[in-house]
């Protein structure tokens, strides 16, 4: 405890008491309104601290992100900026509580290839495939290729390889 005192002409007019804590935090939860899963995706964080202490002012907290170029922290609300994974640590006291972003991706705005492809018994073409992302030039996801239907009979069946060959 210490006191202070409210003085005019040397005489003391008030005398308050001043106790300084130092609240050790109990409990940090953290809720976000939404998912991050593309590029462009937006989450409210809310934070609730309880300490030991009864306060008028709400209880303070960091936020830390281990990626910086795949989310990004704006008034409260997170934001996935970038293609890949990143962690958003909030701390508060003692407390800490990860929230894990893993595999954001970006959007797949069109597709492009060759209409019709003509190739030889026995020849083998890679598939010429232009993926564009929204936004653009991002790490687009991975290409999983397969049939929709056949025109030919069996015997003259085409294979896929993963890599589009």
């Amino acid at each position: 405890y210490s006191a202070l005192f409210i003085t005019k002409n040397d005489r003391s007019i008030k005398k308050a008491t001043i106790r300084v804590v130092n609240p050790i935090v109990e409990s940090l939860n953290v809720n976000l309104s939404d998912t991050l899963k593309y590029v462009g995706d937006t989450s409210d964080i809310e934070v609730d601290v309880s300490v030991n202490f009864d306060f008028n002012d709400k209880e303070k907290y960091i936020y830390e992100i281990s990626n910086k170029d795949v989310i990004k922290i704006e008034d409260d609300k997170v934001k996935a900026i970038g293609v890949g994974s990143s962690d958003l640590i909030i701390k508060s006291g003692d407390q800490k509580q990860i929230c894990k972003f893993n595999n954001i991706q970006a959007k797949v705005s069109s597709i492009n290839t060759d209409k019709s492809i003509d190739i030889e018994v026995n020849e083998s073409k890679k598939l010429n495939i232009k993926v564009i992302t929204s936004p653009k030039n991002l790490k687009h996801p991975t290409i999983r290729y397969e049939y929709i239907g056949r025109k030919t009979p069996i015997s003259k069946v085409v294979d896929i390889s993963k890599d589009g060959t």
